[in-house]
């Protein structure tokens, strides 16, 4: 299944939309693998952007639940992310699915940027 970084209830009215999920629902038809769209960000994190890559794993520790878990024993799954910089969004989300059951997990990007020096 695909699923996408899920962004809070204030962003997405701030934003009017997500662009994650707009990939993957578009790729979702593309290919015919279905959406898993049963994961929530369900704490206002502060803005990655500025952040080391500790703090940014840290931001991100207890951001996500998800919803329908027996959906992903034994699933490969497919994260869509617009940007990685450090991989924490990723990698917190992918931890989140495989604790839920999920064989595999990987990651589809837009764009992948170096972080700043500083982390």
């Amino acid at each position: 299944m695909i699923t996408f970084v899920p962004a809070t209830v204030k962003a997405l009215k701030e934003r009017g939309y997500n662009q994650s999920e707009i990939l993957a629902v578009n790729l979702s038809h593309a290919v015919g693998v279905p959406i898993f769209d049963g994961v929530k960000k369900v704490k206002e994190t502060p803005h990655q952007a500025g952040l080391t890559a500790k703090e940014r794993f840290e931001n991100l520790k207890t951001a996500y639940r998800l919803n329908d878990k027996k959906l992903l024993t034994g699933k490969t799954m497919l994260i869509v992310d617009d940007v990685t910089t450090t991989g924490a969004t990723s990698e917190s989300l992918a931890a989140k699915l495989k604790e839920a059951g999920a064989m595999k997990v990987y990651l589809l990007t837009v764009c992948s940027v170096s972080p700043p020096d500083h982390f």
